[in-house]
């Protein structure tokens, strides 16, 4: 019996040694991170994903069905309004307008015979009058040689109908001739193109979407298409500053202000809540296209030159701000005034020296911090 009880105390006596001995270890492991405050420009704002795009990009396609004869350009082209991008094949055309040219030519051998016709009848009725009036010839002959001279008037008049009507068709086939050049209707650049020589193009119709030809976009006209949630949408006003960030750079800045809120909301892809349509103007830099992923920064209040401190850092009591600074490894409480703060940062408007060295974490041990407690401290 004396044996087993000196046993139990033993069991005890090591389980209360190795509890001290681990305990006054993970008091040796509590070593806190400091920092010191950076001073920046901190920023109050909402975020939204999004992706380029051209406001002013034209699709060309064909008026007319056809076969690709030249292509005068390449995706990345740069051109001029009014610049040939491409020829259809004008084989079958150019006969046509030959064709029209010589009705026009027969038409009009046929209208000057009409009118020496109708010239010749004209004198021949004033001299046949003028037997007439001295009873040399009849009052038939007379009336049978006006008879002629009306329908002669009818053939030419008849005659230049005809011409008009050649005359339009000609002009519709050299209309249908223009149609087989493409022009760039603007300045711009060429974003693809969607044919080679020898391919057939269709013309659209009624209910047949015509062959795409190439697509060409103004450079200057990109804009970020953000797609900001319903939720925040109340916060975003015309010509509110945003910052862009896209996936090429994301480390790079690029300014620009809110051009248009959409009126209607939208449904995500993935079904989870509906956003809303925000364009933003910015200056587009070559290396930027259209449909690049991009994030936006809509920016709802900013403060200039402030003190900032990562968020993990402020503690609260009885609703005041406080920080836990460290003066030669001795810990003190300070009592701050906090301004704007963004998901990582918090700004500092009063109470705090630029040089304090400020405890950042580990945050569970903070909360056991003691003002005048001696502690071991990392530099950040």
């Amino acid at each position: 019996m004396k044996k087993i009880i000196r046993l139990g105390v033993l069991f005890a006596g090591v389980s209360c040694l190795t509890w001290f001995s681990l305990g006054n270890g993970q008091e040796k492991l509590d070593k806190f991170v400091v920092t010191t405050p950076v001073t920046k420009n901190n920023l109050d704002s909402i975020i939204a994903s999004g992706n380029l795009a051209f406001v002013n990009e034209v699709q060309l396609r064909p008026e007319i069905t056809g076969v690709v004869e030249h292509v005068h350009v390449k995706p990345g082209s740069i051109v001029k309004k009014g610049d040939v991008l491409l020829n259809l094949e004008q084989t079958e055309l150019s006969m046509s307008i030959a064709a029209a040219e010589a009705d026009m030519k027969i038409v009009a051998i046929q209208l000057e015979r009409y009118k020496e016709i109708e010239k010749e009848l004209q004198r021949r009725f004033a001299h046949q009058r003028q037997l007439n009036e001295k009873k040399v010839v009849s009052t038939n002959d007379l009336l049978s040689l006006k008879s002629e001279l009306a329908i002669s008037a009818l053939n030419v008049q008849q005659t230049y109908e005809e011409q008009s009507k050649y005359q339009a068709e000609y002009s519709r086939i050299k209309e249908l001739v223009e149609k087989t050049v493409f022009r760039s209707p603007i300045d711009g650049v060429v974003l693809s193109v969607d044919v080679k020589p020898g391919e057939a193009v269709i013309a659209g119709t009624t209910n047949i979407i015509g062959s795409s030809i190439l697509t060409i976009a103004d450079p200057n006209s990109l804009v970020a298409k953000l797609r900001v949630d319903e939720a925040d949408i109340s916060t975003v006003k015309l010509e509110q500053a945003v910052n862009i960030y896209v996936a090429s750079n994301p480390d790079k800045v690029i300014a620009g202000k809110v051009a248009s809120i959409g009126m209607t909301a939208k449904s995500r892809e993935t079904g989870t809540g509906l956003y809303y349509q925000v364009d933003v103007d910015f200056t587009a830099e070559r290396e930027l296209l259209s449909g690049m992923s991009c994030r936006g920064e809509l920016i709802l209040d900013q403060e200039s030159n402030v003190m900032t401190l990562p968020l993990s850092s402020i503690q609260y009591e009885d609703k005041r701000a406080f920080v836990w600074i460290v003066i030669e490894d001795i810990v003190k409480r300070k009592y701050v005034d906090v301004g704007l703060s963004t998901d990582t940062e918090q700004s500092i408007l009063s109470g705090l020296d630029v040089n304090d060295r400020v405890i950042i974490g580990p945050t569970r041990a903070m909360m056991t911090l003691k003002e005048g407690e001696s502690i071991a401290v990392i530099q950040s």
